[in-house]
């Protein structure tokens, strides 16, 4: 059976056109060959294959979660922070310790702090600062042959000294002498207090050329020693007490003027 592809017509047998629209027909054998073929070569369209769906697996995508830094102080910042913290606190638990094993004088913590009496030497050679109102003392005396001006004043009671004074020679000090003019005064002033030498030391004061002692005086006393060379005079500080000398001294050394 064969249908008109014009009409629809369907027609038995092997006629060549068809009875009701007198169409030409494709015979049967044609039909069927064709069949047999398949359909027409080249590529034809075909819906794309849909992909199956992934299983979840640990390696599967992931949001990542952000996570703001904190702002930390590096380790060895915090650790330089720690040991300046414990080096200040060791340093004023030791000052303190000090402070209290070697308490300064009664009378002497306002000098100690600035507050006191100047004093002005009569020839004008210097001027420091004293604890209270000095005793004064002005003499004459024969050193190395030369008869020189002393002028002395100090203070103090049983449990500290302290004393300035000025030498003033007839001419200024000889530049290659005054070095060994420094000695012979710190040698004569240790003499003078029966005391050991434990530290001496040839320095400047200034553009001032000077000489620094400390002695072990008798009796537990300790001295600290200061002499500076200016021109025709010699100017000599002298510190001796049981307890507090270094700061007594430093207060009455921080207060020099040398003129």
């Amino acid at each position: 059976m064969r249908k008109c592809t014009g009409c629809g017509y369907l027609l038995l047998g092997e006629g060549e056109t068809c009875g009701r629209c007198g169409a030409a027909l494709t015979s049967a054998s044609a039909t069927v060959a064709a069949a047999q073929a398949g359909p027409p070569s080249g590529p034809a369209w075909a819906p794309p294959p849909v992909p199956e769906p992934v299983p979840a697996s640990r390696e599967s995508w992931q949001p990542v979660n952000v996570v703001e830094p904190t702002l930390t102080k590096p380790r060895a910042t915090r650790l330089g922070i720690v040991v300046v913290a414990v080096v200040v606190s060791l340093g004023v638990g030791l000052a303190v310790s000090h402070f209290r094993s070697d308490p300064l004088p009664a009378g002497t913590s306002a000098f100690v702090s600035g507050q006191g009496s100047t004093y002005t030497a009569p020839d004008g050679g210097f001027q420091v600062l004293l604890p209270k109102d000095p005793g004064l003392d002005q003499r004459t005396a024969t050193v190395n042959g030369e008869l020189v001006q002393v002028n002395t004043a100090a203070v103090g009671d049983a449990n500290y000294s302290i004393a300035a004074a000025s030498v003033v020679f007839p001419s200024a000090l000889q530049a290659n002498r005054v070095n060994q003019s420094l000695e012979d005064a710190f040698t004569g002033d240790v003499s003078g207090v029966s005391g050991k030498v434990v530290h001496k030391d040839l320095t400047m004061r200034g553009s001032l050329p000077a000489l620094e002692g400390k002695i072990q005086g008798p009796n537990g006393y300790r001295v600290r020693m200061l002499i500076v060379a200016s021109g025709a005079t010699m100017v000599m500080l002298v510190v001796s007490s049981k307890s507090g000398t270094d700061r007594l001294y430093k207060a009455l050394e921080d207060s020099l003027v040398v003129r």
